[in-house]
């Protein structure tokens, strides 16, 4: 089995990731028993691999982020993984039709969101008038919305 190895150093909830090779086409075997989405992989000793967190397994077409390396003697290194679902699918998350009922990147100023304060979101204005609309006998506050 084929493994790329790399370092990820931007945020794992990120869909494109943020990638730094770190070694190519290293030949690995899988342990006994594996599941696709926690596989463990043994592999000859690379100084390299030390600094890796992330690896991409050709033959399955799945990225994963690396949990744990142990070293299982002086020539060899077992590496567990996880899957990232998000680089795995990432084509077909993009290819997909959806209706988002939040966005980050495309906010709509017009559609209430509760989950965010309204921190940015209005103006306030004072203004004095030369006119004095009321009688002296307390405060008026006069609210307008809109634009």
């Amino acid at each position: 089995m084929i493994l790329n190895f790399y370092n990820n150093s931007g945020d794992i909830r990120q869909l494109n990731k943020d990638l730094t090779a770190v070694k190519l086409n290293v030949s690995a075997q899988i342990t006994y028993q594996v599941s696709i989405q926690d596989p463990s992989f043994v592999l000859n000793y690379d100084a390299a691999l030390i600094n890796a967190n992330y690896v991409y397994v050709a033959e399955w077409q799945r990225y994963y982020y690396i949990n744990n390396k142990t070293m299982i003697d002086g020539n060899r290194i077992q590496i567990d993984c996880h899957i990232d679902v998000l680089m795995s699918y990432k084509n077909e998350i993009l290819n997909s039709d959806c209706i988002a009922s939040r966005s980050a990147s495309n906010t709509n100023p017009y559609i209430v969101d509760d989950l965010v304060g309204d921190e940015g979101t209005f103006t306030t204005t004072y203004q004095r008038s030369s006119i004095t609309p009321f009688n002296n006998t307390g405060s008026y506050l006069l609210t307008v919305a809109g634009k």
